[in-house]
């Protein structure tokens, strides 16, 4: 079991200070608990493009998907695969559009 004093945390203990001036997190009650070293978990990294994309009307999605495909046309056929598997990852829909695209 771990205690300490809130005000010990650095952040929380200011030096000169008044009490008009006084800024806390706490009450500088003692805190009681166990510290646990956990795995971070799995980063979701495509899920809100993907609600982005599906929240755009019909309009806004062709524009987005010619916009994309635009700027894709030059790259090299390498990276472009890293990118349409982004896409892929936020909408497979997306993806499929943009190299739909590419291929005009």
């Amino acid at each position: 079991m771990v205690r300490f004093s809130l005000a010990s945390i650095p952040v929380n203990h200011q030096e000169d200070w008044t009490p008009a001036s006084l800024v806390t997190s706490g009450s500088s009650e003692y805190v009681e608990g166990h510290l646990v070293r956990s795995a971070l978990p799995k980063p979701d990294d495509f899920s809100q493009a993907g609600q982005f994309y599906r929240s755009l009307n019909s309009t806004q999605q062709e524009h987005l998907v010619g916009n994309l495909a635009a700027d894709l046309a030059g790259i090299s056929q390498e990276l472009l695969g890293i990118v349409l598997s982004y896409l892929h990852n936020a909408s497979p829909e997306l993806e499929e559009r943009v190299s739909q695209r590419l291929k005009r």
